[in-house]
């Protein structure tokens, strides 16, 4: 595993002598590559919460890539789970540093992200679709990123929400929770109030999305109640013209989706199509996991300030959903990936 030795000391100057934690912006290659396009088309300044993300202009695009940002951030770009949290321990450990704020953006659906978990699932026929899409050229994952989505694709996607189920190449919990085995202390390289951020779309959305960010909080984070795991119930827009954080989108009325779907493969640009959201935040309360929504936010800050939203909005405890078995038979056998032409296989 390759990184860049000239990042230990602009991190322990940054991070481990101030006493502050590293926060770390991972990307997914595929949107790293899409980051990287999208700068040249529109320039991100330099304040702008997505120019960590921006794949370097380099000849190699083997995973992972590391590199400091001017602002003591880290950022990784990785191809498989597996990579993203090992990177990210021998980051932390090199710098003496433990993580405050982990970031990762790619692409998902409710209760997983697509991307493989290992580097055998990687080279298997399950990620076919994801090695294609990430080996694409940029202008590719560009033009697919402001794809068009159909009114049933969206209540597919919904539908899939209600009972956590596999999909090819997708990792949910089951996938964090095997890979976490593999690496001793994993929890202990997170500081006690650290935060994890799923910058994508529909992560937290339905019983998939609680399931699954209230599991990586147990599973990584400390039960002290002010570290989670924050993510979103709807779409997530991460443009150059969504300098703030990560913004929202979804279905409202046919005459909105009818409008949105025009205008947006032309204008290219997330800010017209933005609307509120609510954020899901998984934590430790109650003597329980359980998560907290946050409705009426204009994006999702990728910072560290607890609790971390744009403005207060109105908090409410999420619902408990009931396990139905029979909600298994309804899955869709099919969905596709937001901010993509790739579909994934429901494969249990």
């Amino acid at each position: 595993m390759k990184l860049i030795t000239l990042i230990l000391s602009l991190l322990v100057s940054s991070a481990a002598v101030a006493g502050q934690g590293l926060i770390i912006n991972a990307a997914e290659i595929g949107v790293g590559k899409f980051h990287r396009y999208d700068n040249k088309v529109h320039a991100y300044a330099e304040n702008n919460a997505w120019k960590p993300y921006v794949l370097p202009d380099s000849g190699s695009l083997q995973t992972p890539i590391v590199y400091p940002n001017p602002d003591g951030s880290v950022t990784i770009q990785f191809s498989t789970l597996e990579e993203l949290l090992r990177t990210a321990i021998q980051v932390s450990a090199k710098a003496d540093a433990k993580i405050q704020v982990l970031n990762i953006n790619g692409h998902g659906l409710p209760g997983g992200m697509w991307y493989p978990k290992d580097d055998a699932q990687l080279k298997s026929s399950e990620c076919a679709s994801w090695r294609s899409s990430a080996a694409a050229p940029d202008k590719e994952n560009y033009g697919q990123y402001y794809s068009p989505v159909p009114k049933y694709e969206i209540f597919m996607l919904k539908q899939s929400a209600s009972h956590p189920a596999h999909y090819a190449c997708v990792t949910g919990l089951p996938e964090w929770t095997e890979i976490a085995g593999r690496i001793p202390n994993l929890r202990g390289y997170f500081a006690d109030d650290a935060q994890i951020h799923f910058l994508s779309c529909l992560v937290g959305y339905g019983n998939a999305g609680e399931v699954f960010s209230q599991g990586v909080a147990a599973l990584i984070l400390s039960a002290n109640g002010k570290a989670m795991v924050k993510s979103s119930l709807k779409f997530g827009l991460g443009d150059w013209s969504m300098p703030e954080g990560m913004g929202f989108w979804d279905y409202v009325t046919d005459e909105q989706l009818d409008h949105d779907n025009a205008i947006y493969p032309v204008n290219k640009k997330d800010r017209e199509i933005a609307q509120t959201g609510t954020v899901r935040a998984s934590h430790f309360f109650g003597g329980a996991w359980g998560s907290h929504l946050i409705a009426d936010q204009n994006y999702m800050v990728l910072g560290m300030a607890y609790p971390g939203f744009s403005n207060p909005g109105r908090v409410a405890v999420s619902p408990k959903f009931t396990m139905n078995p029979l909600d298994a038979a309804k899955m869709p056998m099919m969905v596709r990936i937001p901010g993509t032409t790739a579909r994934a296989v429901r494969l249990r």
